[in-house]
């Protein structure tokens, strides 16, 4: 709803993962739910090793965009092929770097972002972060950390000793 009263029509939309650097999915629905809105990507459909891979025009896309859609709706994918395989840090740059988040719903598994003149510096494991919520702690993805060292309290696989009280059991609630 709040896409609905900010956006004009004709802006343009992008839809992903909260993590750019992993694009296994996205959450093409969104752009059937906002018609008004242009796609602001080539991948309306993200597949591992396509727009996360290097020199995709993945960070030009999300450049382009008036408005983000970034979700964890499938953060705790984990197979043994390349769904695993993080990307590129410079669509979640681009991001941090000229976006405002405007709405962070559901214990931060959707996120809206509108474009702005200074971005807030927000990226996907910054508050409104909440690990505990998030599946793929749960399931101990292999998430690799980002240039700013920021990442999940399972970085890497391993779970971080400093989140030791975190309850996953909450996912289930």
């Amino acid at each position: 709803a709040d896409l609905d009263k900010l956006s004009q029509d004709g802006e343009r939309l992008l839809v992903g993962p909260v993590d750019l650097r992993n694009t296994s999915y996205s959450d093409a629905f969104f752009y059937h739910l906002f018609p008004e809105l242009t796609p602001a990507t080539y991948y309306i459909e993200m597949d591992p090793g396509l727009a996360d891979k290097e020199g995709s025009r993945l960070a030009d896309d999300v450049a382009s965009a008036d408005w983000l859609i970034l979700t964890r709706f499938w953060s705790g994918w984990i197979e043994p092929n390349e769904s695993v395989a993080f990307g590129s840090d410079i669509p979640n740059q681009i991001v941090e770097d000229n976006f405002c988040l405007r709405g962070s719903y559901q214990h931060d598994l959707v996120r809206l972002y509108q474009k702005c003149e200074n971005g807030e510096g927000v990226g996907p494991y910054d508050a409104p972060y909440e690990p505990e919520y998030d599946y793929a702690v749960e399931v101990l993805v292999p998430v690799p950390e980002r240039p700013d060292g920021s990442c999940t309290p399972t970085c890497n696989g391993e779970f971080n000793a400093k989140y030791e009280s975190i309850d996953t059991s909450i996912l289930e609630d």
